[in-house]
């Protein structure tokens, strides 16, 4: 012993028990050699204290266990945005294993400057209101795009300072999830607007070749009665022509509603235009020509006769 001294430790009680002493003195007397005689002193039962303090130690060391251990993400930065304490998950989810050096990275090492600017921005609005922060956040990780679900909380140290405290869980899939069942939601309102379509457009068409039919009827009617060789004849068949068009076209509605036939036979597509000659023509501007140059001997395709028709329309009137 030399001057003062102070120092815990165990000792029986006479009861058998254990107790925890506080023992603080000075020494009052040394021999020729300077060895102590005589101290003299207190000592002081700290049995409660020390179960107290052993118990918080146990109850630290159990919670930083807990948090180290835990499936959830959890960090602790600085106001600066500079990593002091991580866990395991977090290790995991950041770079694939554990890591002892991460200590003092900033937000711009792990990742892209608008992300990092990003999580310093919620980092500053807890630290300035001091009340936590519940966001979705998108980070890009080991060349991956990832989802986290992340709250944010102050943590005030004795000396006055704060610190940003987060734990978070990675919500990647269920976002996928979530943006799969959007979509399948769009093609299913898509899908319920078509069937409307559908149905209209079945409708128009029953009661348009229902006109048609007359049309066609009554100038088959005036046919058998215009002179042979006459202008008249010569119109009405133009008549015929284009009700015969007009009817094709309610086809194609048909078709487009699901209640039509697509009949594929082959076809020779020269004479399938040419025939068409007198509808493109009044299909376009009087100003507009209309010239065919058609490839001598190309084979037969196979293919629905009115839908090709309509194909033809639609090109030569879109351009």
């Amino acid at each position: 012993l030399t001057g003062h001294y102070s120092t815990e430790y165990r000792m029986r009680h006479r009861n058998g028990g254990w107790v925890w002493v506080l023992d603080r003195g000075r020494v009052t007397q040394r021999g020729p050699d300077g060895v102590p005689l005589r101290a003299s002193g207190t000592m002081t039962d700290i049995t409660e204290r020390k179960h107290a303090e052993l118990a918080l130690r146990a109850g630290q060391e159990l919670f930083e266990s807990f948090m180290r251990h835990s499936p959830a993400i959890a960090f602790i930065r600085d106001r600066d945005g500079h990593l002091k304490w991580t866990n395991l998950a977090f290790q995991k989810f950041a770079w694939g294993g554990e890591r002892a050096d991460y200590r003092d990275l900033s937000m711009y090492d792990l990742y892209p400057p608008e992300v990092a600017e990003d999580l310093l921005g919620s980092d500053a609005e807890v630290m300035g209101t001091g009340r936590p922060v519940v966001a979705e956040q998108h980070l890009p990780v080991r060349g991956r795009d990832a989802w986290v679900l992340t709250v944010k909380f102050p943590l005030r140290r004795p000396d006055g300072n704060v610190l940003v405290g987060g734990m978070g869980v990675e919500i990647t899939e269920l976002r996928h999830m979530a943006d799969e069942r959007r979509e399948l939601e769009a093609r299913m309102l898509e899908a319920q607007k078509l069937e409307g379509i559908g149905l209209l457009a079945g409708g128009i068409a029953h009661d348009f070749n229902n006109l048609l039919t007359g049309i066609l009827g009554h100038a088959d009617l005036a046919r058998m009665q215009a002179p042979p060789g006459s202008a008249l004849q010569q119109n009405l068949a133009h008549i015929v022509t284009g009700a015969q068009s007009a009817a094709e076209l309610t086809q194609q509605m048909l078709t487009y509603a699901g209640r039509g036939r697509v009949a594929m036979r082959p076809l020779a597509l020269p004479s399938l235009v040419g025939e068409m000659g007198h509808l493109l023509q009044v299909s376009v501007p009087k100003r507009v020509a209309l010239e065919y140059r058609f490839e001598p001997g190309l084979p037969a395709i196979e293919g629905d006769e009115t839908q090709l028709r309509q194909v033809v329309l639609n090109l030569i009137v879109n351009a």
